[in-house]
This record gives C-alpha cells, sequence and structure tokens, in this order.
C-alpha cells in the first residue's frame, strides 16, 4: 500500500468514526472528547495542504460527510499536530431556512474551504464547545 494510499484509508476511518462520534454522543460531546486526547505527533509550523485534500476526497458517496464532519475531522488532525485552528461555524439565510456550514481557520485563513464560499455565512463569535442552542 503506498503511503499516499494508507493516509486515504486512515482519513476515510477517522471520517467515519467522527461521523459516529457527532451523531451518537452530539457535536459538543465529541468536541470535548477530541480535545481530550493526548497529543501525539511532533509539532508542525503549518498545516499540510494534503490533509484538507484528502478528507474532502474521502468524504464523497458513498460514505460522504457533512462541512461540519470534515472540519471536526480535520481540526482533531492539526490538534494532534499542536496546531492552533478555529473550527467555525456560520449560518445564511435562504428564503424560509437556515443554512448552516463549517470550516477551519489557522492565522485567519480558511484552509478546508474556499473563502469566497465560507464568506456568505456568518460565523459566531464563540468558541463552538461553549455555544448554546435553543
Amino acid at each position: 500500500m503506498t503511503s499516499s494510499l494508507g493516509r486515504l484509508l486512515v482519513a476515510q476511518i477517522a471520517l467515519l468514526k467522527v461521523r459516529f462520534l457527532i451523531r451518537t454522543i452530539g457535536f459538543r460531546r465529541t468536541l470535548t472528547l477530541l480535545s481530550a486526547l493526548p497529543v501525539v505527533k511532533r509539532p508542525m509550523v503549518a498545516p499540510d495542504p494534503r490533509w484538507a485534500s484528502e478528507i474532502r476526497h474521502v468524504a464523497r458517496p458513498p460514505l460522504g460527510g457533512s462541512c461540519l464532519d470534515r472540519s471536526v475531522l480535520l481540526w482533531f488532525v492539526c490538534r494532534q499536530h499542536r496546531l492552533d485552528t478555529d473550527l467555525k461555524i456560520g449560518v445564511q439565510r435562504e428564503e424560509d431556512t437556515i443554512v448552516g456550514h463549517a470550516w477551519i481557520e489557522y492565522a485567519g485563513a480558511i484552509i478546508n474551504d474556499d473563502e469566497s464560499f465560507a464568506a456568505q455565512f456568518a460565523a459566531f463569535d464563540d468558541d463552538p464547545v461553549n455555544m448554546v442552542f435553543r
């Protein structure tokens, strides 16, 4: 197995785990659980651009994966490499519905999404773990 194929397989399994956690224990508990895990990788200066690309690649059908699933996984991967990233959640109104979107920022730049797409959403200022939804 090539290292690229191996990384894709690991990303696929990790995405499934993140999706399972979010759907069974909820978003807030998933972030709390992942935050409590020990950081095991060596520190890096910046996120590897392949990470977001590989996660996006494995998040296609049949596995799928929402922007929240992909962003939580990328946030966790960056955390494992001691990179301080921000998980952002934003909303926009489309006629009679409110649509949400999630993305990751590192040093103020969006690393897993198109900046112009994410700019369509009003991001919450709070840390997602501390958000209260009513």
